[in-house]
């Protein structure tokens, strides 16, 4: 029974990381879609500005690479309560990016549309970002409970073990000694 709470509490191990690796994905991306937002909005600061320089397609952004990969699948495998809010990023998180192409383009008519412009900001990009937000807030407690839930048993499992060492190792000075 040791040897199997040894393996069963690498696992959890394991498990725990894997959702810490996660859950720090999962910020360090929102954290590109603020620089990405703040990005776009700089045509607002410098009337010249007609082209965003910025990712429009949101399978190549990293959270899309992420998003649109294996990692995820295997995440929302490992983490079933995930999936739901996941799904629920795609739309927000396409209409964010779609808006960079929206912008560009009423930029490109000139001067003329730079009030159309910040009003498609505010009322697109600015919404699209906040729920996309919303939600990486929302899988955040989930995130952090999965992990305190693996982490009880990892606690209870160590406790086995240091008690299965402990008295192992007091039945062998018993044994030495006798």
């Amino acid at each position: 029974t040791g040897w199997g709470s040894l393996r069963y509490t690498v696992g959890v191990y394991k498990d725990v990381l894997s959702t810490t690796v996660v859950q720090r994905e999962l910020m360090q991306r929102e954290l590109d879609h603020f620089r990405w937002v703040r990005k776009v909005g700089e045509f607002q600061r410098n009337e010249g500005l007609t082209s965003l320089g910025v990712e429009t397609d949101e399978h190549r952004c990293e959270f899309g690479k992420w998003y649109y990969s294996e990692e995820r699948r295997k995440a929302e495998a490992a983490m079933p309560e995930i999936a739901a809010v996941l799904a629920r990023m795609e739309e927000p998180h396409k209409k964010l990016h779609q808006s960079a192409v929206h912008l560009e383009a009423m930029l490109k008519r000139g001067p003329e549309a730079r009030a159309e412009a910040v009003n498609y900001f505010a009322a697109e990009t600015n919404v699209a970002m906040h729920t996309l937000q919303d939600l990486f807030t929302e899988i955040q407690p989930i995130l952090t409970k999965y992990n305190a839930g693996k982490q009880e048993h990892v606690n209870a499992v160590t406790a086995v073990l240091e008690a299965i060492v402990f008295f192992g190792s007091i039945f062998g000075v018993i044994i030495a000694v006798i």
